[in-house]
C-alpha cells in the first residue's frame, strides 16, 4: 500500500474506531486529538478497541511543575506556548530548542515575573503523563492476536501531541516497535473525514 492509501486509510480508520477497516493493512494508531487520549487498535476482521489514557494531562503537568518548581501561575494557553516551545519526550535531543521565557504572576506576590524553561525541564515533568502512555500501548498490544502484523508495520501517532519532540523515538527505543508520524499529523483526522464522506459508498460502515 502506497503512503497516500495508508495515510487516508489512517484518517478514515481513526474516524470511527469500534468498525472495521476497509483495507487488510494491520497497524495500530495513537491519537492525540481532542480533549482525551486514546490508544486505538485498528485491525482488518477483527473488533477494534480503544484504551483511554487521560485528558489533558500534559498541559496539566507543565501547569503544576511551574507552580511547584517556579512559583509562577500559569494558564492552559502560556502551557500549551511552553509545550510547543520546548515540549519534549527526551531529555536528550540531537537539535535541543533554545529556552522558553515564561511570563506570569508570582504566586506569593502576585507580581509580574519572567522565568526561563528548558527542554529538559519539560521532559522531565511529562515523564509520568508519557509513561501511562506507553503501559496503555502495551495494554493494547495485550488484547490483540496479530502482535506481529502490527510491531512489524509500526505505530503511527497523530494529533499535536505527535509533535512532542523526540516522543517516536523514545517510544520506539523503549517498546521495541517502529513509531510514525502521520504526515500531517494535526489535520490527520480531518483529512480522512473529508474523504470517507465523499466517499460514503466504499465507508458506510462509518456512517452510525
Amino acid at each position: 500500500m502506497d503512503a497516500e492509501k495508508r495515510r487516508d486509510l489512517y484518517g478514515h480508520t481513526v474516524l470511527c474506531p469500534n468498525r472495521k477497516t476497509y483495507s487488510s493493512l494491520r497497524l495500530l494508531s495513537l491519537d492525540f486529538t481532542g480533549l482525551f487520549r486514546f490508544v486505538f487498535i485498528i485491525l482488518y476482521g477483527h473488533s477494534n478497541k480503544s484504551i483511554r489514557i487521560a485528558g489533558d494531562d500534559l498541559t496539566d503537568d507543565i501547569q503544576e511543575y511551574m507552580r511547584h518548581q517556579h512559583n509562577i501561575r500559569i494558564g492552559e494557553r502560556t502551557a500549551e506556548q511552553i509545550k510547543i516551545h520546548v515540549g519534549s519526550a527526551l531529555s536528550e535531543l540531537d537539535e535541543p530548542p533554545a529556552d522558553f521565557i515564561v511570563q506570569g504572576p508570582n504566586q506569593m506576590t502576585s507580581l509580574p515575573v519572567e522565568v526561563p524553561v528548558s527542554y529538559q525541564e519539560i521532559a522531565h515533568c511529562l515523564e509520568k503523563s508519557i509513561s501511562k502512555i506507553e503501559i496503555a500501548i502495551l495494554g493494547a498490544l495485550e488484547q490483540t492476536e496479530l502482535y506481529a502484523d502490527i510491531v512489524n508495520k509500526g505505530i503511527y501517532l497523530a494529533g499535536g501531541g505527535a509533535l512532542l519532540r523526540g516522543l517516536d523515538k523514545r517510544l520506539t527505543d523503549k517498546l521495541n516497535i517502529p513509531f510514525h508520524i502521520a504526515e500531517d499529523p494535526l489535520r490527520a483526522v480531518a483529512r480522512g473525514t473529508g474523504i470517507a464522506l465523499k466517499n460514503v459508498d466504499k465507508f458506510s460502515f462509518l456512517i452510525r
